[in-house]
């Protein structure tokens, strides 16, 4: 009995090895996943009841219109209507705006205050520097397997009540999610999942969120 627990055991960690292939570079890729995991930071005031249109806007107003923006901004546009708001493009009639940042996340990626200018109402926001050219790597060995390289991916939304005399702060959430691709144009879909998934978050709390069944090793 004990000989067959150990031959158990050591199969199902053979098959868990396995499933990390090392490429020609030395790094190793992830060709079969159970899910990808992130963990979820937030601290907001909503109730899950909130209605009313909102605007969708880039914390980097540089990339508004780029396609890998816009994959993203669809994404969270999806989950946004679906969550009772109206997702708009003009901020003349606008009562929620929506900064959505994303990238990779590094201890050393600066936080700088930039004003924003929402139909007549000025924000000043403060927004983490998140890479969107070159990843922190991180790399470790593994048993048999040699290097494997991961990176710190991130999503962020912030969200403000334009409704209000000054505009108020009603949402920080941020997602970081540790795993083989770096590129940020396939990552769309499944960090925008982590970010919303059972929307509005736990506040003040990390969460671990898991989607299953998703492979994103790129």
């Amino acid at each position: 009995m004990k000989k067959f627990l150990l031959l158990l055991v050591f199969c199902s960690l053979s098959l868990l090895n396995s499933c990390v292939t090392p490429t020609s570079g030395g790094s190793s890729s992830a060709p079969f996943s159970i899910g990808v995991t992130g963990t979820r930071y937030s601290t907001h005031e909503l109730k899950g009841n909130e209605r009313g249109n909102i605007i969708i806007k880039s914390s980097k107003p540089n990339l508004e219109g780029d396609l890998i923006y816009k994959q993203y901004a669809s994404a969270l546009a999806k989950y946004l209507n679906n969550n009772g708001y109206t997702v708009v493009t003009n901020d003349t009639s606008v009562k929620y705006v929506a900064f959505l940042n994303y990238g990779f996340s590094s201890s050393k990626n600066p936080v700088s205050t930039k004003p924003f200018q929402v139909g007549k109402k000025t924000i000043n926001l403060n927004v983490e520097e998140l890479s969107i050219a070159t990843p922190d790597e991180k790399t470790r060995y593994r048993w048999r397997l040699g290097r494997d390289t991961t990176f710190d991916r991130a999503i962020e939304l912030q969200m403000y009540d334009l409704s209000k005399e000054q505009p108020q702060q009603i949402l920080t959430s941020k997602v970081v999610s540790n795993g083989h691709c770096g590129i940020l144009s396939q990552l769309s879909g499944v960090l925008t999942d982590l970010l919303m998934e059972n929307f509005p978050p736990k506040s003040g709390e990390a969460e671990k969120i898991i989607n299953f069944g998703v492979n994103t090793s790129c």
